[in-house]
């Protein structure tokens, strides 16, 4: 148990370190036009808070005998656990309005629906919905109640509440969705282009071959904010995917995953909750070469010692 904790607890308090540094490095960048800044906030915030209450509901009671921890759970147990889910969900929700405002920007590009303000409110709407659906359980009498003993989002009555249930069941087709979305509109964009690419084959003018690289051109420069978009709503529901497809699996195969043994089942169950802990470093620094190059540039600078805010930092 004690390797358990250590690996883990090690990796949440790596992952919220770089949490911290990425939102400090963004904040700090004066041009901020071509990063989605609303969205990655909106996921630091999220993955960060949901770090700090899985290390409260997971980690720290490994420390705990069974006595006082049955005491920590009753306490503050239903509170740490509506905040882990309602910041484990806010991403989910936030991916696919991504995809929205993605195929908005292909068949309405100079669409003014997606300025900043308008998606915090969009963000702040979405936040409410959730808040409510979770809340509405919560007050009733029979909340959901974290059991880090039993690796399980528990609860202490015969049935669940109907939005828990309907939640449990359906949430995964929220990413599904949303990942259907994504392959929808790269496989338009993809035909798209060959449909342009093809209608200007024999056409040998300078004039007609200068336009179409000068509107491919345009193209890209409009479209690199959309892309980056684009992949991060990808990969976001990429990695949120993995722990709602393990879920499903458990459910569904109860008894075969209850036959292992409690090790085994501990070490399956904090690998699933990394990802989560995980995807800011995952997506922002390994999958997003711009801001990858925004951090280690502004890294460069701090360890030089000529670190400045106004400094711009092409990306």
């Amino acid at each position: 148990m004690f390797l358990v904790f250590f690996v883990f607890t090690s990796i949440f308090t790596v992952s919220l370190v770089f949490n911290i540094y990425l939102f400090l490095v963004i904040f700090a960048q004066p041009d901020k036009n071509k990063l989605p800044t609303v969205y990655i906030y909106n996921m630091i915030i999220s993955s960060s808070v949901d770090i700090v209450i899985m290390f409260l509901t997971f980690l720290m009671p490994m420390a705990m005998d069974d006595e006082s921890y049955g005491e920590f759970r009753q306490s503050v147990g239903p509170i740490l656990t509506i905040n882990c889910t309602f910041f484990y969900e806010h991403p989910l929700y936030l991916t696919l309005l991504m995809s929205i405002q993605r195929i908005y920007a292909v068949f309405q590009p100079f669409n003014r629906h997606f300025t900043t303000g308008k998606l915090w409110m969009y963000c702040a709407i979405m936040a409410v919905f959730s808040w409510i659906s979770l809340l509405i359980p919560y007050f009733s009498d029979c909340p959901v109640n974290i059991n880090q003993r039993t690796f399980s989002f528990a609860v202490e009555c015969p049935q669940r509440h109907p939005i828990t249930l309907f939640q449990n069941r359906y949430l995964i087709i929220l990413p599904f969705t949303t990942m259907l979305l994504n392959i929808s509109l790269i496989f338009y964009l993809a035909l798209q282009k060959s449909m342009v690419l093809k209608n200007s084959v024999g056409n040998s003018t300078t004039s007609n071959a200068s336009t179409t690289r000068t509107v491919f051109q345009r193209s890209r420069q409009r479209q690199s904010f959309e892309k980056m978009l684009l992949f991060q709503s990808i990969s976001t529901t990429a990695f949120l995917l993995l722990y709602e497809v393990s879920s499903f699996f458990i459910r569904n195969f109860t008894a075969e995953y209850m036959s292992l043994s409690e090790d085994l089942r501990r070490w399956i169950f904090y690998i699933r909750l990394t990802p989560t802990a995980l995807f800011c470093y995952l997506i922002y620094y390994i999958g997003t070469p711009s801001i990858r190059r925004l951090l280690i540039e502004r890294t460069k600078l701090l360890v030089k010692g000529s670190y400045e805010g106004t400094t711009v930092i092409v990306m």
